[in-house]
């Protein structure tokens, strides 16, 4: 069974969503750590990890991360 997402976890992915509508693009891990005043960017990476393991995101391609999308229905 899955954890629930913390707190914290859903204010990363509202700012992650924030950015997107601005940017067009989800942040870089460095600006998720910027934005909440935490010193290290691998707070954040163990942040958009955790909403990735819980399916909110999702690697493209590239392997950049992107909201997760439905998958087509046949």
């Amino acid at each position: 069974m899955k954890s629930p997402v913390s707190p914290v976890q859903l204010m990363v992915l509202d700012y992650m969503r924030e950015f997107f509508s601005e940017n067009d693009q989800l942040p870089p891990t460095q600006a998720i750590a910027d934005h909440f005043g935490w010193k290290a960017h691998t707070n954040a990476q163990w942040h958009v990890r955790k909403l990735a393991r819980q399916g909110y995101i999702e690697p493209n391609a590239t392997g950049k991360y992107r909201f997760k999308r439905e998958a087509p229905s046949a």
